[in-house]
């Protein structure tokens, strides 16, 4: 299609209602409360200043199924979408004119959507949209665990706590952040490294509000929280493979977040990426290195120096640090601390870097320090987490089935009248055979964007294309897509 004549068909109803979403990532979003419109524009295209970019226009096209016949294999076609609906109860369909310019026949304007699951999707004249529901959209809620009440010490440590007959699970608070809330090192904290029935011990050392240690602990006069923080960092994203094929490709996951962890919970970036078989959203441990460097003279023992860096202090305790070249290479550690050039580890698996040597640093612990009310240091300006390596362009360069970004929903909303124009922010331009049913119109639908840094985007209660913002950990539905 004429792509100029795509851009001149922006709306000024549609960039009105999308600024409003914008508008919310220049603060933090604490409430989503509004009121969707009720009537649709004349048009169904995203505005210039929150289109995506690149040169097919659409993100997320030229997938490539994986040689021979076994997981992934599957080619991701109109057939395949097709074939789809009549053998997986009809979770999936096919539109045709999925930007909503009428033309049927552009082979960029087709995408495949997951309609509804479970045992409702029967109703092949009606589409369902009761999508997949997720506890997650990152699963970094799944690396973290309930908050727990302010309670009195029995001692401590430079780097531990103990509670008596606390009666707390092995590792149940593992990458919480734990901070002394009154008496002896009051304000101090920490980022849990481990804990026992009754002790609690976190990286490194007790820190103050500028990351760097108390030089103390907690005694039996102080008191303690653990604060479910981790689970907001929309930068971190997990460890799994996928297995079978499209339209029942299933997670497999590893050790980060472990089966355990998930339980029965969905973790929707994770799960759309598998329902095609092959993991393709950052599918190598080197794709979730945040940090590629070589280390430098006054590398020893426990200690890496690179004196290339200039990082914030102790922002990177609690992820992997991996060898990749020298005499230790695949060598890891867990970082203890670390200065503006330097990383400590407890421990080497199998032998001590040297000057030279290149190394990654693995982003497998979710780090958010966000909370206003909770934060180290009292207040948003502290905030120095959330560095992993999760992006709005690797998320735009996701491929196969998928998550679908802002581009994808317009054209397909629609309530089934035979109007022209139908739905909220979407049009039909005369067609009114593919539409999202409007009935379940009190859900958030997740979009395959960060929003801001405890935030990712999230489709409007119709699940279509009005965007604002929800906490990582809200709970939304989410519907995956392809487009071939």
């Amino acid at each position: 299609m004429n792509k100029k004549i795509f851009f001149k068909q922006i709306s000024k109803k549609v960039a009105a209602g999308l600024i409003f979403g914008v508008a919310m990532v220049a603060g933090i979003a604490i409430t989503l409360a509004f009121t969707e419109p009720t009537a649709g524009p004349s048009g169904s295209n995203e505005p210039a200043n929150v289109r995506e970019k690149g040169a097919s226009l659409y993100p997320g096209r030229g997938w490539l199924a994986n040689a021979g016949a076994g997981d992934g294999s599957t080619a991701l076609t109109k057939i395949a979408c097709e074939a789809a609906y009549s053998s997986n109860n009809y979770r999936w369909q096919w539109f045709e004119d999925a930007n909503g310019d009428g033309d049927t026949t552009d082979g960029e304007d087709g995408m495949c959507v997951l309609m509804c699951t479970g045992s409702g999707c029967t109703n092949t004249a009606n589409y369902s949209n009761v999508a997949y529901l997720s506890a997650s959209w990152n699963g970094a809620e799944q690396m973290s665990v309930s908050a727990a009440a302010a309670s009195s010490t029995g001692g401590g440590t430079v780097n531990s706590l103990t509670k008596t007959s606390a009666g707390w699970a092995l590792d149940a608070y593992k990458n919480s952040i734990v901070k002394i809330t009154a008496g002896t090192a009051v304000n101090c904290w920490g980022l849990v490294k481990t804990n026992t029935a009754d002790t609690i011990t976190v990286y490194g050392s007790w820190l103050n509000s500028s990351y760097v240690s108390c030089g103390g602990g907690p005694d039996s006069n102080s008191t303690f929280q653990i604060y479910q923080d981790n689970m907001y960092d929309n930068s971190w994203i997990g460890d799994w493979t996928c297995s079978s094929n499209f339209p029942t490709g299933a997670v497999v996951w590893g050790s980060y977040p472990t089966t355990a962890q998930v339980g029965a919970n969905l973790i929707a970036l994770a799960t759309a990426d598998c329902l095609d078989g092959k993991r393709d959203l950052l599918p190598n441990e080197s794709d979730r290195a945040v940090i590629t460097s070589t280390a430098t003279a006054g590398t020893s023992g426990l200690v890496l120096e690179d004196t290339s860096l200039a990082l914030d202090v102790n922002t990177y305790m609690g992820q992997k640090i991996k060898i990749t070249s020298g005499a230790s290479i695949n060598s890891t550690g867990t970082i203890e601390s670390n200065t503006a050039t330097t990383f400590t580890v407890s421990s080497w698996s199998s032998g001590a870097p040297s000057s030279g040597n290149t190394y990654q640093v693995i982003y497998v612990t979710p780090f958010a320090s966000y909370q206003p009310n909770t934060s180290i240091c009292g207040s948003t300006s502290c905030i120095k987490h959330n560095k992993g390596p999760l992006t709005t362009g690797n998320l735009n360069d996701w491929k196969g089935t998928r998550l679908p970004t802002s581009m994808d929903f317009f054209g397909v909303c629609g309530n089934g009248s035979a109007k022209k124009i139908i739905g909220n922010y979407g049009s039909q331009n005369g067609r009114t055979d593919e539409y999202l049913n409007q009935a379940n119109d009190s859900v958030w639908g997740w979009l395959s964007e960060p929003d801001y840094y405890s935030g990712a985007r999230v489709a409007g209660g119709y699940g279509c294309s009005y965007i604002a913002g929800g906490y990582v950990n809200g709970g939304y539905r989410f519907r995956a897509i392809f487009r071939p």
